[in-house]
């Protein structure tokens, strides 16, 4: 049998753990022949914090006071994984402020009660453990884990833990000041978030939503992001009105009154403030709370703070308890915060790299480089007692109760039990001094009201009755506790270099290339590119008198007085006629030769394909005539594809230049900026029928259209001149091997656009 065990870390003897156990388990072992090993030496801790443990249970943990010869069997012998004389052993003495002045009995105030919830001062003891904190942080430490050579390095918050007797009472408000001061905490004990700094701001505010008349808000508000004011502005109201008996008539008259920034400020804060009390007849109170938070900036000045996550977890708790159980207005929230006595727990988390703060029950079995005691002068016996007790041998030890005379009394085997229960408690109380002072691995530092004289250890109320003062004498130090400055920090993560600055300021300073161009469209099609073209077409063709544009005076459809079902119908006769020629097989032009097929044998084919073509389409196929395809494909430019590669219905999107794309002419309807430095634009269409051979390429364009052929030439060439740019880019085709045929299909023939054009 082989058993583990350390008979000065028995600490939980109200679960019914006895650190007689250990002793009588050792004197079995001994009388049946076992053998006892006791392990004294220590790689936890460095050399003066093993020198400054043994120091003081050599004198308080003896076998008179409790189960263990500390001197004889438990003293620790260094490890020799620090360096010699190394460690920090620190007594702190917070004198007789720090103790707890006990609360009288009286009158009970509403006025009192309220003004205790609002207190934000820190207390002495808050102060003095921040102040620890930040001298610590600014230590370096030897870290025996450490690869290498240089094994000291800079203290982190996750470097210190505080321990405490308890986990509520003193220890949540020390808290709750901690992490108002910046600092990031995580606490085992649950928090009240009301102690909070926000959260008594949002307060309030909401206060003040529910009721104007109150000066206290109103202070709180201005003072917060929704008001940006300052204490110095606050003064300087007050001063410019000092006969008004209320501060919000001073604010509200330097408001109408004045005209500098302050009043300005003040004015914004009423539109503010009007605005989230109408808000407020319609929203929950965690819903305008929300607002609150985005609207004044609030919720990003906090998150700007080192703490900045905790403060919004906080938040978020509080609006929470507006939705419990269902969503509250303003005025019913506020009740129910007075109802709860302004307390709603939640549990600070300030993350991996925090301070932790736990009981030193918690804390057994773990290690800390720096450890901190809390108020070791704080009395660990409760003033209840149980009404029963059990007694291990006698068994229950109830109360004695005279129903006659309502009385209660104790008896002869509760007195026992108590005696007994006393004795195991102040041991159990040495025990966990020892585990709590043991915790620390490089600097120890203990907390106390004052030095008092050690007392007889069996009657112990406190660990500062444990206490010798006479051995620790060269470990107090003297505190000047002060106000440390809130410290300000940045949103910022980093600290700016050089050349990020130059990037920055290149990126903010940069200048579009293209100077004039901003206006252009970064994508674009033929159609709204030539908007203007056939309004200028149509004035050219008034002064010419072309007999052709007098009779088309609105566009193609034959006049301004055309019939709407007139106009329906042909675009509809136009989209019937592409649609066959999209189909049509022009091979079948071709014998086998690779000759014009007759016009006898040209119509047979024409009929073949109608017939096909009216069985997958039959409502377009009644809108053509075999007469009027004929003609269409009689035309000569369908003859010349023998050797072609056809690309029918071709869609393209390429890039081209600005200065290409955008004709120079006024004919446009937006004419090409001054410079021309390259830049380029998307251009998007639809070829009809596309033909490339090894000699170039033919772009055909199918117009269903009344107008002649010089008409066409003039309206179409700017859009086919686009065309011909975007075969040339994407077929790496030269531009002046492309040729352009229109085919008016509802007249029956071909415009050739060089050959018109140079006749012209």
């Amino acid at each position: 049998l082989f058993l583990v065990g350390d008979v000065k870390q028995s600490i939980y003897g109200f679960r019914g753990s006895k650190s007689k156990f250990f002793v009588e388990k050792q004197q079995e072992f001994a009388v049946g022949g076992g053998n006892n090993l006791a392990m004294t030496r220590n790689f936890r801790s460095a050399d003066l914090v093993l020198e400054a443990v043994n120091s003081q249970f050599e004198v308080a943990m003896t076998l008179q006071t409790s189960n263990v010869d500390y001197v004889a069997d438990s003293r620790m012998e260094r490890g020799g994984v620090y360096p010699l004389n190394s460690g920090k052993v620190a007594v702190h003495l917070l004198g007789a402020e720090g103790k707890k002045t006990p609360q009288k009995r009286g009158v009970y105030s509403v006025k009192e009660k309220s003004t205790e919830k609002t207190q934000t001062e820190m207390s002495r003891l808050a102060k003095l453990i921040q102040s620890i904190v930040e001298s610590e942080r600014c230590c370096r430490i030897y870290d025996p884990g450490i690869k290498g050579k240089d094994k000291y390095r800079q203290v982190e918050y996750s470097d210190i833990t505080i321990l405490s007797r308890k986990k509520k009472g003193e220890i949540a408000k020390t808290v709750a000041a901690l992490a108002a001061q910046g600092l990031p905490v995580t606490a085992s004990a649950a928090v009240n978030v009301c102690d909070y700094t926000e959260v008594k701001t949002l307060i309030d505010i909401l206060s003040l939503i529910d009721n104007a008349e109150q000066d206290v808000p109103l202070c709180s508000a201005l003072l917060s992001a929704m008001g940006d004011l300052t204490a110095d502005d606050l003064t300087e109201i007050r001063l410019a009105y000092p006969s008004e008996s209320f501060f919000r008539n001073a604010c509200r008259l330097y408001a109408a009154e004045k005209e500098d920034e302050l009043a300005y400020k003040l004015r914004q804060f009423d539109a503010a403030y009007q605005t989230f009390r109408l808000r407020s007849q319609v929203l929950s109170a965690g819903e305008l709370l929300t607002e609150i938070l985005s609207k004044t900036k609030m919720e990003s000045r906090l998150l700007a703070l080192k703490n900045g996550e905790a403060c919004m977890r906080r938040i978020h708790r509080f609006i929470e308890e507006s939705f419990s159980p269902t969503p509250l207005c303003v005025h019913e929230f506020l009740d129910r915060l007075r109802d709860l006595d302004y307390e709603i727990e939640c549990n600070e988390n300030g993350g991996e790299e925090s301070i932790k703060v736990q009981t030193m029950h918690s804390s057994k079995g773990l290690e800390y480089q720096v450890v901190i005691l809390d108020n070791l002068s704080e009395s660990f016996h409760g003033a209840d007692r149980d009404d029963v007790f059990v007694e291990e041998k006698y068994g229950l030890a109830p109360r004695a109760y005279n129903t006659e005379k309502m009385t209660k009394c104790s008896t002869l085997l509760r007195r026992l039990h108590e005696e007994r229960e006393l004795e195991s408690a102040i041991q159990d109380g040495l025990n966990l001094y020892y585990v709590a002072l043991t915790r620390a691995q490089h600097t120890l530092h203990l907390i106390f009201d004052k030095k008092t004289p050690i007392p007889n250890v069996r009657y112990a109320c406190s660990f500062e009755e444990f206490t010798d003062f006479d051995v620790w004498s060269k470990y107090v130090v003297e505190d000047e506790i002060f106000e440390l400055p809130k410290e300000e920090f940045s949103p910022l993560a980093f600290s700016p270099s050089a050349k990020l600055t130059q990037d920055i300021m290149r990126a903010f300073s940069w200048e579009y290339a293209f100077e004039g161009y901003e206006d252009l469209p970064v994508k674009s099609s033929a159609t709204a590119l030539l908007t203007n073209v056939e309004k200028k077409v149509q004035e050219d063709g008034a002064e010419r008198a072309d007999e052709e544009i007098e009779n088309t005076a609105d566009a193609e459809w034959g006049g301004e007085h055309a019939e709407r079902d007139e106009r329906e119908e042909r675009i509809a006769m136009g989209l019937a006629y592409h649609a066959f020629l999209e189909s049509f097989d022009f091979a079948a032009l071709y014998d086998e030769e690779r000759n014009q097929v007759s016009r006898g044998a040209l119509r047979e084919i024409i009929e073949a394909c109608y017939a096909q073509f009216a069985q997958e389409k039959s409502e377009q196929a009644a809108l053509v005539t075999v007469d009027k395809l004929t003609e269409i494909l009689s035309n000569r430019v369908f003859y010349q594809l023998s050797d072609a590669r056809l690309y029918k219905e071709q869609q393209f999107l390429v890039s081209l230049p600005v200065s290409e794309t955008y004709a120079k002419k006024a004919d446009l309807a937006q004419p090409l900026p001054a410079r021309d430095d390259g830049e380029e634009m998307i251009f998007q269409g639809a070829i009809d029928l596309l033909a490339v051979t090894e000699d170039g390429a033919q772009i055909i364009d199918y117009k269903f259209s009344r107008m002649g052929a010089e008409y066409l030439c003039e309206h179409y060439t700017p859009q086919l001149r686009l065309y011909q740019l975007a075969v040339a880019k994407i077929m790496k085709i030269p531009q002046e091997k492309i040729r352009c045929t229109i085919v008016n299909i509802d007249r029956g023939f071909q415009v050739d656009l060089e050959d018109l054009c140079d006749k012209k």
